[in-house]
């Protein structure tokens, strides 16, 4: 039996990134492997598997933006835990500071804002976007593994946020 870690803000089947987190907790745990989550909410089919511990990290007023330092202190938290006794630890792009395994979904870096709305809405998906860039670029070169959910999503890695190519 194999132990993970995976950080994402959630691991619920709405759709996106999250399904795709979601599918991976939940074949890690139907194999029998030891699954701890670390995010903001998991959906109850998944935490009924045996094996699946969620630690879960606070969503500061529904927040993403302000929560996510929360979910990175989690993530590290139990990283430390996991990660000693050969287990791998799984991140999203920018969310975790932890040189494992970094599968990434989405390049903020490629994508600007595009927020309708007033102008605090505009301004809050701004600084938010510069902020997810920043990680992106400070976290996800430095994984051990990088692995990039479609071709897209590589080229935008290697031309945007300097990932090597290999």
């Amino acid at each position: 039996m194999a132990r993970y870690l995976l950080v994402s803000g959630d691991f619920v089947e709405t759709g996106g990134m999250d399904r795709a987190n979601h599918a991976l907790a939940a074949y890690l745990a139907d194999r029998g492997d030891e699954v701890h989550l670390a995010a903001y909410r998991a959906s109850a089919d998944l935490l009924a598997k045996p094996g699946v511990t969620l630690h879960r990290a606070r969503k500061v007023m529904g927040s993403y933006l302000l929560s996510s330092p929360l979910l990175d202190r989690v993530g590290r938290r139990v990283a430390a835990q996991v990660a000693p006794g050969g287990g791998r630890v799984v991140v999203n792009g920018g969310n975790c500071d932890w040189p494992d395994v970094n599968w990434v979904h989405y390049v903020h870096a490629a994508w600007p804002p595009q927020a309708g709305g007033g102008l605090a809405r505009r301004i809050r998906k701004a600084v938010e976007n510069r902020r997810e860039t920043a990680l992106e670029r400070a976290r996800v070169g430095r994984a051990r593994l990088v692995i990039a959910n479609s071709e897209r999503t590589r080229r935008d890695l290697v031309e945007r946020v300097g990932v090597q190519p290999d």
